[in-house]
């Protein structure tokens, strides 16, 4: 009868497909407040935080815990310089540079004999100033950054030093 009766178109092939026929679609990274918490390793041990003042400038501060046996407290102002001079690649292209000086305190937690055998007390001040380096490709929300430099105890005018390694979450 009359379905039977229709005509069958006939089967043509799909039209070629090229890898132009596909866009890639860029996925740009929502812009952060600048602001980063994260871990260090080193001295001293802890928890650091930044704050991107400008592409320029930041902030940054952290507690920790040094293997002299004592709480570490420290902020630093950080001038941040780009890559620019070093040959470009995947890894230098995302590395920044800095120098920074700041300062902080050092709580012992040692005791009143061990404090006198070593020239610490209890509580000292210090300045500082450090240089280093962060590596955060802009696809990911993490920044690794290795940092070291010299300090000077204010009371009692001793050499401190300063190196630490570790990675921050920017939000």
């Amino acid at each position: 009868s009359g379905a039977a009766e229709k005509k069958q178109k006939p089967l043509t092939p799909p039209p070629p497909v090229s890898l132009r026929t596909f866009k890639a679609v860029e996925h740009p990274t929502p812009p952060d407040s600048g602001k980063a918490i994260g871990l260090m390793l080193g001295e001293p041990t802890g928890v650091s935080g930044k704050y991107s003042l400008d592409s320029k400038t930041a902030l940054d501060g952290g507690v920790g815990y040094s293997f002299s046996s004592a709480f570490i407290f420290f902020a630093d102002y950080l001038w941040l310089f780009d890559s620019t001079g070093l040959e470009q690649n995947d890894f230098t292209s995302h590395l920044k540079f800095y120098i920074s000086g700041g300062g902080g305190f050092k709580i012992s937690m040692k005791n009143e004999i061990d404090r006198r055998h070593d020239g610490d007390d209890l509580f000292e001040v210090f300045i500082r100033g450090m240089g280093g380096s962060e590596w955060r490709p802009p696809e990911t929300p993490i920044g690794a950054f290795l940092e070291l430099g010299p300090g000077i105890k204010l009371n009692g005018i001793n050499l401190m030093f300063f190196v630490s390694a570790g990675a921050r979450y920017y939000f």
